[in-house]
């Protein structure tokens, strides 16, 4: 695939979205107020984009070897 490193940020997003929901309800965090719902979607954004960065770099050593 061309573009393997968007599917695995996209899939760092989604493990990262799962796991922030399911430790912010069981730490009681209240997901209905502002800061709760960036919080939810904040850290797995930035998790997703360190995945992508890092699977980039690792995309292009490959296609230099090849």
């Amino acid at each position: 695939m061309k573009k393997e490193w968007i599917r695995r940020a996209l899939r760092t997003f989604g493990q990262a979205f799962v796991a922030v929901i399911v430790t912010d309800v069981a730490a009681g965090i209240d997901l209905t107020d502002a800061k709760g719902l960036v919080q939810v979607v904040l850290m797995p954004a930035i998790a997703a984009g360190i995945a992508a960065v890092m699977n980039m770099k690792e995309s292009e050593d490959k296609n230099e070897n090849e």
